[in-house]
């Protein structure tokens, strides 16, 4: 028997008491069905009530929290952490982020200092989902990038030699300082801005175009939103969070993948604080079609792919 919401002998069970019972009777069980393994259409919802967990389907998910899992004397782990502080690693860990490229870059200029209070940031947060169309101010996308994935400041770091290399730190906590998260920018509607994708370059503080305009709508068809949803048709900037997982996991092993996710979840976190600061709406999303973006960008889906992404508009 579900708990019985308290009320008076007298009383007559109310409408929404009825249903918070339903609620409750709902959760408190899970069936274990063998016959749902012939089920040809099966919900996530059907997978949790049946309990099913045949060998010849596993719970990929939860293999993942198990495999990703810290164990005390982990000699490999912590092999593999240890071997980070050396001269050799810090002098990688300085040049993190350089790329050779040909491809036009826009400096993103001077940001906008966000004068803010952060409470007042957090209280007035929302995901907002509808927009009026109107273009986003190139200074204020500088600054909403610089607020999830920009530099803030250098630092110089001692080698056993005697000499020192300079450390770049970004707005965002990093797992051992790795950065495996990189923003890919699509520019829907950005006043001083051209059409098109982009990638975020944190070092050089610009945006290095990866494709024209054209390639905008495909980006956008990859968001399994409706209309009615999210008003994609009019906003102003996409941000996809691409991760390169082994960046962490060559340091932390398997348990780095999880750190790329949260890495994406903190970078979508402070993109939505200063836009909330800025005036702007954002919307984190993650109904993405995964393989659609990944060909799109030209990724494979595995040594990089899609973490996250945040959608930014005007808000309507």
């Amino acid at each position: 028997m579900p708990p019985e919401i308290l009320r008076t002998e007298d009383e007559e069970p109310k409408e929404a008491d009825m249903a918070f019972d339903a609620a409750i009777y709902q959760n408190s069980f899970v069936e274990f069905d063998h016959s749902f393994r012939s089920t040809g259409f099966r919900s996530s919802s059907q997978r949790f009530e049946a309990g099913f967990r045949p060998d010849s389907e596993p719970n990929v998910s939860e293999w993942f929290l198990c495999n990703t899992r810290l164990c005390r004397g982990d000699r490999e782990t912590e092999h593999s952490i240890a071997s980070y502080f050396t001269d050799v690693s810090s002098l990688m860990l300085s040049m993190l982020g350089r790329r050779r490229s040909s491809a036009a870059q826009v400096p993103l200029g001077k940001h906008v200092p966000i004068r803010m209070m952060l409470s007042e940031a957090i209280a007035r947060r929302r995901t907002v989902r509808g927009f009026t169309g109107d273009a986003i101010d190139f200074a204020h996308l500088s600054t909403i990038l610089v607020a999830g994935n920009g530099i803030t400041t250098k630092a110089k770091v001692d080698l056993a030699t005697g000499e020192t290399v300079n450390y770049r730190y970004r707005a965002t906590a990093s797992a051992g300082g790795l950065y495996p998260i990189e923003a890919i920018v699509a520019v829907c509607n950005v006043r001083g801005l051209k059409r098109g994708i982009y990638r975020h370059d944190p070092l050089t503080h610009t945006l290095e175009q990866m494709m024209n305009a054209d390639a905008v709508p495909k980006l956008l068809d990859t968001i399994c939103l409706p209309e009615n949803v999210v008003s994609l048709s009019r906003a102003g900037a996409v941000v996809l969070l691409v991760g390169h997982p082994w960046r962490s996991m060559r340091k932390y092993g398997p348990r780095g993948m999880r750190f790329v996710f949260i890495e994406a979840g903190g970078i979508a976190q402070n993109y939505a604080l200063a836009s909330s600061a800025l005036g702007y709406a954002c919307v984190p999303c993650a109904s993405i079609y995964d393989d659609e973006v990944h060909n799109l960008l030209g990724i494979d889906g595995v040594t990089a792919a899609l973490a996250h992404s945040v959608i930014l508009g005007c808000p309507g």
